[in-house]
């Protein structure tokens, strides 16, 4: 009498292999801000925060990771910094009075000449 042994594994084939080949993304291209509103609204007198989602990304829009972050802004009074994470920023105003025009722009240590500007409306209520 024949047998079969049914124990024995069978051999991935690359069809049914879980394993994925990971694209490494490119050399950068630009830097995009994650969806902000605008306007803005803060009461007034009140103090405005704003966490702004940034990415440094290739061509196909894959990101490049480690690197750091460098935020400036020219909005009178205002403050913006690194974080939370290598990307994102942060952008306060305190005490606002009247409506006003926010701008900030983003770039990185290791890519200076890519950077993002951004203009949005502050509306007082």
């Amino acid at each position: 009498m024949k047998t079969i042994d049914s124990t024995s594994p069978a051999t991935p084939t690359p069809e049914t292999s879980s394993v994925e080949q990971k694209v490494m993304a490119g050399p950068p291209t630009q830097i995009i801000i994650g969806g902000l509103a605008d306007p803005q609204l803060v009461k007034k007198g009140g103090n405005f925060k704003l966490v702004i989602a940034a990415k440094l990304v290739d061509k196909d829009g894959r990101e490049i990771t480690g690197v750091t972050s460098v935020w400036t802004t020219t909005t009178a009074g205002a403050t913006i910094n690194r974080g939370p994470g290598n990307m994102n920023g942060t952008f306060t105003l305190n005490n606002v009075q009247q409506n006003t025009i926010i701008q900030f722009t983003v770039t990185t240590q290791q890519y200076p000449a890519i950077r993002k500007s951004v203009s949005l409306r502050l509306n007082v209520y």
